[in-house]
């Protein structure tokens, strides 16, 4: 049986995406790294987009934010994002133009809900909650401290739900050193002994590097992605990737 994941996505003229970005997204953990600006909350709403047919973080925001989602100097925008092993269709289309959006395929409703409330979590609401978290209590024992991980525990293990995905955008931007590792444990519990794919988008280098070692693949079939956006002479986006599979050398190396 194929495992349910997220394959990989085209995106063209979408919020502030610039020009066409084909951005490979088939591992376990995909780490996205990019400066403010280039891109990172942009592609992961346009894998919501093409899902479900809306951003809704956007849309609560302001009801007519669809005449918005087209790169201010296009006229014409696309999303294609490819997946794997879900039972209705893998193949999700989205066309932007001026006025609005036109969506071919989208997951059926029922799952499109659970994508939006258990699987993507923006900045908006992981910034509150995490913010909260710790300036409560720097210590992991408290209650505070437990909820991040009750809530990511409760969002994806209590009920065996039709997408494995967890999606994060910049989730510990204002997390100390000791939370950082907690936080970076838990979503190597869920990947490597729960089979969620992670994708979590990153402005921080070093926090970048830290997770990319952390999250480094742990067994023959895991993989990880390191995905860097950036900008190019003309100001289009630019997707530079790096694929690491599993060296069971390298993981016996460091055992001894």
């Amino acid at each position: 049986m194929t495992d349910v994941q997220l394959g990989e996505i085209v995106i063209s003229n979408f919020r502030s995406i610039k020009g066409t970005v084909h951005v490979p997204l088939d591992a376990k953990v995909v780490l996205i790294h990019g400066e403010n600006g280039a891109g990172k909350t942009s592609l992961l709403s346009a894998i919501e987009m093409a899902l479900t047919g809306h951003v809704l973080s956007l849309q609560r925001a302001d009801p007519n934010y669809a005449a918005q989602l087209l790169h201010r100097s296009a006229e014409r925008g696309e999303i294609g994002l490819k997946t794997l092993g879900l039972a209705h269709h893998n193949d999700f289309q989205t066309t932007l133009v001026r006025t609005g959006s036109q969506v071919s395929q989208s997951l059926p409703t029922e799952i499109a809900s659970y994508f939006s409330e258990r699987c993507y979590l923006p900045q908006s609401l992981l910034g509150q909650l995490l913010q909260i978290y710790q300036e409560a209590d720097s210590s992991l024992d408290s209650p505070l401290s437990r909820f991040v991980s009750e809530l990511l525990i409760a969002l994806h293990m209590t009920v065996a739900g039709p997408l494995p995905w967890l999606i994060l955008d910049d989730p510990v931007q204002s997390m100390d050193d000791v939370h950082i590792s907690h936080f970076a444990a838990l979503l190597r519990t869920l990947s490597k002994q729960h089979n969620r794919q992670v994708i979590l988008a990153v402005h921080d280098r070093q926090l970048f590097e830290y997770l990319r070692l952390e999250l480094s693949p742990a067994f023959s079939g895991d993989s990880l992605l390191a995905l860097e956006l950036l900008r190019g002479s003309n100001h289009d986006t630019l997707c530079v990737s790096e694929r690491r599979g599993f060296r069971e050398e390298t993981t016996l190396q460091f055992a001894a």
